[in-house]
Parts: C-alpha cells; structure tokens; sequence
C-alpha cells in the first residue's frame, strides 16, 4: 500500500514538472503567450497554475501574460493575483476590462456610451508590516 502511494505521488510530482518544462519551452521556442496559456490549460494546468507558470519563466513579459490569461477567460482580478504571485511586478501590469453592456434607453447611434472601457493598475493592499494579531476594520491613513 506504502509502494502504491508513493509511486502515485512520484508520478504526479513528475507530472507537474513535465508541463513546468512545456511552458517554459513554449515560450522559449517564441510561441506567442496566447498558444502557451492555452496550451497549458489544454495540458492540464488550473489557470492559476499556468499564469504562475508563464510569468515564473518569462517575467519581463508578465503584461502579455496576464492579457492572454484574460483573453482565455481569466478574470482581470485572478490574473493578477496569479502573475503577482509569481513575482511579477504590480506596478508593470495594465488591466483593461470593457463593459459591452448595451443601453436600450436610447436609439441615438452617434452615442458611445454603450461600450465603456477602463483601463488602470490593480495594486495588493499595501502591508502593513503587523504580526497579524491585530483586530478588523479600517482607519484613515496617517498623514
């Protein structure tokens, strides 16, 4: 039984570096970053797994990462989260999220405000350097 669950885990763990490889020589063979998201999720990665994955092996481009992350249906939140895990720099990275949302309440076709865009950096929570004792809520910040 001790044999059956160690060559088990042997195997996942093998596994696992089998598709760590597979990304990182996606992305060295020069495959655009759209192909190695979706052939790591195709390989069996979560979406988590994959955008670590890619922004562990190619850092500088965490931005096409995450934006290729979004395009293969991450939401701009958890790739971010995800590429920030993995070392990317939240300062370097743009999230642009569109609302294709229509508005019904007018028939005026010169009239843009259909299709709203935003674009900004999604920064963590900065830390507060605590033990993480401390109680809940806010406070305003000291000036």
């Amino acid at each position: 039984m001790k044999k059956t669950i160690l060559a088990a885990a042997l195997g996942l763990s093998l596994a696992s570096g089998i598709v760590m490889a597979s990304v990182t020589s996606d992305i060295e063979t020069g495959l655009d970053m759209d192909t190695v998201i979706s052939n790591a999720l195709e390989s069996g990665l979560s979406m988590e797994e994959a955008i670590q994955q890619a922004v562990a092996a190619d850092p500088e481009n965490a931005q096409a990462v995450v934006d290729a992350a979004i395009a293969a249906g991450a939401t701009p939140t958890q790739a971010l989260a995800a590429a920030i895990a993995a070392g990317a720099d939240p300062a370097s990275i743009q999230v642009t999220s569109s609302d294709n949302s229509s508005d019904n309440s007018s028939d005026d076709s010169s009239d843009d405000s259909s299709t709203e865009s935003s674009t900004g950096t999604i920064s963590p929570p900065p830390s507060t350097g605590g033990s993480g004792s401390g109680g809940g809520g806010g406070g305003a910040s000291p000036s």
